[in-house]
């Protein structure tokens, strides 16, 4: 059968997307790709557990999901990696320090010898209030402090924009942090970093020239660097988040399915072949895949249970492994039994 997508924006607001869950859940729809966000992701699991309705989401990535259902007697699923491994790796990277060329896996770095932007014992964090930013401070709290540094502040602010971030910043200045962690989205981490440079450039007690500024993957974005602009217009215009870093998840990594997959989508889009894939646009395409997989497998559109059941029967070893360009073959070996 033909396989209809429908989307609806779901516009990183839990009441919006609670809206929407009902709206597919109340329609018998077979699987749901989503949500976004981390903070909408709990609203909606409790809803897709209670509807036995499978729920596979390609990016939201808070650890508080993991448990809150059983491993196997679950309705939510991601194709993203937790938020608990991303937390690990900007503490080891920050403990060890940013050389200027980083090895393939998180916290080589340059040894820790303070080449690049150096070595950080004492961290600040400035995080979100909410099922994203909460669990990755925490997580940067602990694996900071197992390696014998230490997090002298944690402030939390709001994830709906604010007016200003002056109070925090001026925390942050306060505590004498050697660098900070921002885990917010663009619109509340480029604001705050403006108030924050303003802060650091009426403070004369020390050298803020080489400071360091780590955000986290929701940092990751085009809009980050329009709404660090103080022209939003121009970009020409000084911006709040010039030289900050942003640690992300690899997501094109060089393997061969994801060259393969990477062929695919910009043939099917007419993308440019040297620019990288857009943000999970390989964790939405797997996440489409196991749906479409589940539904052959459990010979239906509209038992939930069967569905949910059937995702762990096409994903867990052992079995066949078939690479994005071969979907029409996994869907014929899955008719064949």
């Amino acid at each position: 059968k033909q396989v209809k997508f429908e989307i609806l924006d779901d516009a990183t607001d839990t009441a919006t997307t609670k809206k929407n869950f009902e709206n597919f859940f109340g329609r018998k729809l077979p699987v749901v790709l989503g949500p976004t966000g981390s903070g909408q992701a709990t609203e909606g699991q409790n809803q897709a557990k209670a509807a036995f309705f499978p729920l596979i989401s390609p990016s939201a990535s808070t650890p508080i999901t993991t448990a809150a259902e059983p491993a196997l007697e679950r309705f939510f699923f991601r194709t993203a990696p937790s938020h608990g491994l991303q937390a690990k790796a900007i503490a080891i990277r920050l403990f060890r320090g940013l050389g200027p060329k980083p090895a393939g896996d998180a916290g080589a770095g340059d040894g820790g010898t303070g080449t690049g932007t150096g070595t950080c014992r004492k961290i600040a964090i400035v995080n979100q209030d909410d099922a994203y930013g909460n669990p990755i401070a925490q997580g940067i709290t602990d694996t900071m402090k197992g390696l014998g540094g230490d997090v002298v502040a944690t402030i939390k602010v709001p994830a709906t924009l604010a007016a200003s971030y002056d109070t925090e910043a001026a925390q942050v200045v306060a505590a004498k942090p050697d660098c900070q962690v921002v885990v917010t989205f663009p619109a509340v981490g480029a604001t705050y970093m403006r108030a924050f440079k303003k802060a650091t450039a009426a403070d004369t007690s020390r050298d803020w020239s080489s400071f360091l500024s780590l955000g986290s993957n929701g940092m990751k974005s085009e809009d980050t660097l329009v709404k660090g602009r103080e022209n939003a217009a121009d970009p020409n215009s000084p911006n709040s988040v010039e030289g900050m870093y942003v640690m992300n998840f690899d997501l094109s990594p060089k393997t061969p399915q994801a060259n393969e997959f990477k062929n695919l989508f910009d043939s099917a889009t007419g993308s440019d072949k040297t620019k990288d894939l857009p943000g999970y646009a390989a964790n939405q395409f797997d996440a489409a895949v196991l749906a479409v997989l589940a539904i052959q497998r459990a010979g239906t559109t509209t038992d939930g249970k069967k569905i949910r059941d059937a995702l762990f029967e096409v994903s867990k070893p052992p079995g066949t492994a078939f690479s994005p360009a071969k979907l029409a073959d996994a869907l014929i070996a899955l008719r064949n039994g």
